[in-house]
């Protein structure tokens, strides 16, 4: 019998760092956000956007903070938190920390490509929205989208939708060999990791730990510390951490369920790194007693 949870959140005040821009957004709203605990069905969708050939809107960051939250309510979706940072000499990383999850957009200006995710939980919102308003800002001349079912277990039913390099230059027959090679930026790696340990999961502390020791271990540079955000703390059902940790490479993502013991972890980055080293030391790190795992080129 299918169970539904609904979570509550909200928003605070407003904060900013010197390197990390952070920009938390007022509302009054409370947001129900009803998921459901059936292991067949997903616990959220994951959009993965490969923009190609745009040179508009590459280095604003004032443009990308607006951008990422008019793509929450484009969604209906709750924008809560936005985190901006600026590499030298060039690129953008964004996140937008949601009710429902995130989105997070990674520019690379020297080669006009753009690279987002957006991932939302429950069935309230329609994430390729987010998606068409952030073609509008980028104006690419080519674009790919990946659909991820997410929270799914690997014993279910699985529609899931893989990617490897081969697969992923076959779909671009129709671009030059140059503009292949431009679309092999780095890879995701993405993991749903399911039984976790329910003392790790709901300890920031913890959290931050896993943060700091991965980074190490696949040899990613942190910019600034760890941001973690536990929302709806008044409820039992709906409490749990979001996690953003900025990488010279790109982004690390994580967001833990209290009341399901999981974890959504997404580790993105333009320079290599050894995906089932990481995957090993997540999911002991959690405790988990089962890992799905899936590798995106992109």
């Amino acid at each position: 019998m299918k169970s539904t949870i609904f979570f509550y959140l909200f928003a605070l005040g407003i904060t900013n760092s010197t390197q990390t821009k952070t920009l938390t957004l007022y509302t009054n709203k409370i947001r129900p956000l009803a998921i459901a605990k059936d292991e067949k069905k997903p616990v959220g969708i994951h959009l993965i956007a490969e923009f190609w050939n745009t040179t508009k809107n590459l280095s604003d960051e004032k443009t990308l903070e607006k951008s990422l939250i008019t793509a929450a309510h484009k969604a209906d979706a709750l924008p809560l938190k936005v985190l901006t940072q600026k590499f030298e000499p060039n690129g953008l990383t964004g996140i937008v920390l949601l009710a429902e999850s995130h989105i997070s957009v990674h520019t690379w200006p020297e080669l006009n490509y753009v690279a987002i995710d957006v991932f939302t939980c429950g069935h309230r919102c329609t994430p390729i929205k987010a998606i068409e308003h952030l073609k509008e800002i980028f104006a690419p001349q080519k674009t790919q989208i990946t659909t991820l079912p997410r929270g799914i277990k690997a014993n279910a039913v699985d529609t899931v939708v893989e990617k490897s390099l081969a697969k992923l230059k076959e779909q671009q027959q129709e671009t030059t060999k140059e503009e292949v090679k431009n679309t092999d930026f780095g890879k995701e790696l993405i993991l749903d990791l399911y039984d976790c340990d329910h003392e790790t999961i709901c300890s920031g502390s913890k959290i931050k730990e896993f943060s700091v020791k991965l980074c190490d271990l696949i040899e990613m540079k942190r910019f600034g510390k760890p941001f973690l955000q536990r929302f709806a703390e008044h409820s039992k059902i709906a409490a749990g951490y979001s996690l953003a940790q900025m990488i010279e490479t790109s982004l690390i993502s994580g967001h833990f369920s209290e009341s399901l013991n999981r974890a959504y972890i997404n580790i993105f980055s333009c320079k290599t790194f050894d995906t089932q080293q990481a995957t090993i030391f997540t999911k002991e790190f959690f405790g988990a007693k089962s890992v799905k795992q899936r590798i995106i080129i992109r």
